[in-house]
């Protein structure tokens, strides 16, 4: 059996290569990376919110002359919104605090919570969809 000689380790100043005589490049400063990361968390929210309405707004107006609320709520825009996640609560609470609507079924699928379940009314449910909202921190 031939033994092969060990590779020297180079310590973490020294450089092979092309790149041998060039200075390493400044790291981002610990604010400026947490700045830069905060501006993208930023916008990919707005993503987000811009998507929300976007399919809240094709619901509503595709589905507003609906006597079925099941049926409502199987509507691809509905049923996108619900596979947007958790990411999407904030903005359908805000939704049924400003303008009421069923947003009951998708917030249920969402959280795997019911705090309405035993509301008899619609503006039970909202109060108490609006309540839970409040106690979690979403609004």
């Amino acid at each position: 059996m031939e033994v092969r000689p060990q590779r020297e380790r180079r310590g973490q100043g020294e450089r092979i290569g092309q790149n041998a005589n060039r200075r390493p490049s400044k790291p981002l400063r610990r604010h400026n990376l947490f700045r830069h990361v905060s501006s993208l968390d930023r916008a990919k929210n707005a993503d987000i919110e811009a998507k929300f309405h976007r399919l809240a707004d094709q619901w509503i107006s595709q589905t507003e002359h609906m006597s079925s609320i099941k049926k409502a709520c199987m509507h691809t825009s509905y049923q996108r919104i619900i596979g947007m996640g958790s990411q999407v609560i904030p903005y359908l609470l805000q939704e049924l605090n400003q303008n009421p609507n069923h947003w009951f079924w998708a917030l249920n699928a969402i959280t795997e919570e019911d705090p309405a379940q035993s509301e008899d009314s619609f503006d039970g449910a909202v109060s108490a969809w609006l309540k839970w909202g409040k106690e979690k921190g979403y609004l």
